[in-house]
């Protein structure tokens, strides 16, 4: 980044800088909402699991 203001380094050479660091920041965004993504839909299924534990306990009672 700091070479991105230094004007004897060429335009290719940013270019090609610029299109390795947006990959690379592609597959990190794309990791982290995949590890958000699945603790959400491990989270929901949880409290899905709970609630109809709860509602047999509910059933088997009356």
């Amino acid at each position: 980044m700091t070479r991105s203001s230094d004007i004897s380094v060429h335009l290719l050479e940013h270019l090609r800088f610029w299109g390795i660091y947006s990959s690379n920041m592609d597959e990190v965004y794309r990791v982290h909402i995949a590890n958000v993504s699945l603790i959400i839909y491990a989270k929901k299924n949880t409290l899905l699991d709970t609630n109809y534990r709860y509602f047999n306990i509910m059933l088997l009672a009356a």
